[in-house]
């Protein structure tokens, strides 16, 4: 591979995936749609999704195998050690954006917008075993193989600041729920900073099992649903969480990335570089981003099949697919308004 390494997976291609994705799930919402109503249909309602993802990922992967595999990192082992960090890093990341949640969400009721998500009881043990498998487990696979390998894998060469964002704004507004998107954004961010530091997809995945895990069961605590009344008693509850939160979750986020980053390179190169990368670097058969020019690059392969790609700062199929995603949350929430009024 020296020399010879190609980031391809384009935005283009990542954007298309994603519409793959969508139309799949609605092909398979519009067939359990013939189901009759009850529990079971509302649980396979959340699998559609995650299952059109899949198919579209598998999809990319049949075309794109080499690409695939050079982009999207499936393949790496995972510490167990790393691995247990991952819980309070949930716990912390959960704690910490209750506050800017319920705050967002008491805007938008302001506004005339009641969003919320609707799940069967998980109280009931079926319920229980079902929401696992598909609110907890079905998205830690669908979702972060679509946000975190083919959408985020498409902008890892335009630095890690603006691979983070993008790809942690199309997952929130994804969610096509306002009343998600503060949380999702944050998680999706601090999600999208663990794959590029790690090159790893399943710490991520595992943080985003644990986060729905959380949001499935955390309402059966007592008096953990009062706290969406955002009164005196509940606030100064919510901003206790959110700081003892803060406070758990990055020294815990610093340990997992410390246990599970890349040995082979020096701490300078794992934790400041990528994050204000501006080109693609290939050194040691790994896809690495700096600021500098390649030709001063210390100890990069030299790349003449063009590994140092220029990224442009207007990308039509991002903008396009962030246009669509705001407009539909924008009548989504117009929707909600009339129907509340």
């Amino acid at each position: 591979m020296n020399g010879e390494y190609k980031i391809t997976l384009s935005s283009s291609r990542a954007v298309l995936t994603y519409v793959g994705g969508i139309a799949a799930a609605f092909i398979f919402t519009f067939i359990i749609s013939f189901m009759p109503d009850g529990e079971v249909k509302t649980w396979l309602g959340y699998v559609c999704t995650q299952a059109g993802f899949l198919v579209a990922v598998a999809t990319l992967r049949y075309f794109m195998r080499d690409e695939f595999a050079a982009t999207i990192p499936v393949k790496r082992g995972v510490s167990p050690v790393a691995l247990l960090m991952t819980i309070p890093v949930t716990i912390g990341v959960f704690m910490q954006n209750t506050l800017f949640a319920v705050c967002f969400n008491k805007l938008l009721e302001i506004l005339g917008v009641f969003s919320s998500v609707d799940l069967p009881d998980p109280a009931l043990p079926v319920n229980a075993v079902l929401g696992l498998l598909c609110v907890c487990v079905a998205p830690a696979l669908g979702e972060e193989l679509m946000f975190r390998g083919v959408i985020l894998g498409s902008y890892r060469d335009r630095g890690g600041v603006k691979a983070v964002l993008l790809s942690a704004i199309i997952f929130a507004l994804g969610h096509f729920n306002l009343a998600q998107f503060v949380h999702q954004f944050i998680l999706g961010a601090i999600l999208a900073y663990i794959v590029l530091s790690t090159d790893n997809l399943w710490y991520a995945a595992a943080v985003h099992f644990l986060n729905n895990v959380l949001a499935l069961f955390l309402g059966l605590v007592p008096g953990y649903n009062s706290l969406a009344v955002l009164d005196g008693k509940s606030a100064a509850i919510l901003v206790a969480m959110c700081v003892a939160g803060a406070a758990i979750l990055y020294p815990s986020l610093y340990g997992l990335l410390k246990l599970a980053g890349r040995k082979e390179l020096n701490p300078k190169e794992r934790w400041f570089f990528f994050i204000f990368c501006k080109k693609a670097v290939v050194k040691d058969n790994n896809i690495w981003y700096h600021n500098i020019d390649p030709d001063d690059a210390a100890g990069a392969t030299p790349d003449k099949s063009g590994a140092y790609r220029k990224v442009f700062s207007r990308d039509i199929w991002t903008i396009a697919l962030i246009a669509v995603l705001i407009s539909v949350a924008v009548v989504s929430a117009i929707l909600d308004a009339a129907g509340a009024a």
